[in-house]
C-alpha cells in the first residue's frame, strides 16, 4: 500500500462513483465512464484466470475490490491483508472478509495443486535414502515426521497459537481445530 494520503482513495469519492451490496459482494458503477460502462453496470474483473481477486480502476488506479469493500465499509484502508474466509478470492461479500496478518493469511491458503500431501502445510521430504513427511507454518519449519498425520499435527499446533483470536474456522480441510 502506498504510504503518501495523497494516493489514497477515499471512502466519501468511492462512494460517489460505486455502490456496494455487502450481502452479494458485488460493486456496481454509479456514474457513466465513457461509452463502455454505464451507470448499474457490475464495476470490476478478475486481472488473471489463475488469480481471480476482482480488480476495479478507479482514477487511473487499480483497486482490489476486497479492499475496496473495507473501505466503503468501514471508512478507512485496511492496514493488514484482508483474508477470504472461504478462500474463494471472487467472492468479496463482507461476511467472508477479514482483517488478518500475513501469516495468518497464509494459514488460510489453499494447498498447492503440485502438492503430493493430503494436508495444506505439509510437505514430503528426503535426505540421503530418508523419506518422511515436514510442516512448514509461516517461518517456523518442523522436524521430520513418518507420516503425514504427525507433520499435520504440528501445522494444526501453530495455527491454533497464531489464530487463538480468530475462533471462526478457517479452510474446511483443518477440520475442527
Amino acid at each position: 500500500m502506498r504510504s503518501h494520503s495523497k494516493d489514497l482513495l477515499s471512502q466519501q469519492r468511492l462512494k460517489e462513483i460505486l455502490s456496494y451490496d455487502p450481502e452479494t459482494g458485488i460493486f456496481h458503477w454509479l456514474v457513466q465512464k465513457g461509452n463502455r460502462v454505464h451507470p448499474g453496470d457490475i464495476a470490476g474483473a478478475p486481472c488473471l484466470p489463475s488469480r481471480p481477486y476482482i480488480h476495479i480502476q478507479i482514477d487511473g488506479r487499480k483497486w482490489k475490490a476486497h479492499r475496496l469493500a473495507w473501505l466503503y465499509v468501514y471508512g478507512e484502508h485496511p492496514l493488514d491483508v484482508i483474508d477470504h474466509i472461504n478462500g474463494r478470492h471472487d467472492d468479496n461479500r463482507l461476511c467472508n472478509l477479514r482483517s488478518v496478518s500475513q501469516s495468518v493469511n497464509n494459514a488460510n491458503a489453499r494447498r498447492q495443486k503440485k502438492s503430493r500431501s493430503d494436508y495444506i502445510g505439509v510437505h514430503p521430504y528426503s535426505c540421503d535414502g530418508f523419506e518422511g513427511w515436514r510442516a512448514k507454518f509461516g517461518k517456523k519449519q518442523s522436524p521430520v515426521y513418518k507420516t503425514q498425520e504427525e507433520a499435520r499435527e504440528f501445522y494444526l499446533n501453530e495455527l491454533r497459537r497464531v489464530n487463538a483470536e480468530f475462533p471462526i474456522p478457517l479452510h474446511p480441510s483443518y477440520g475442527d481445530l
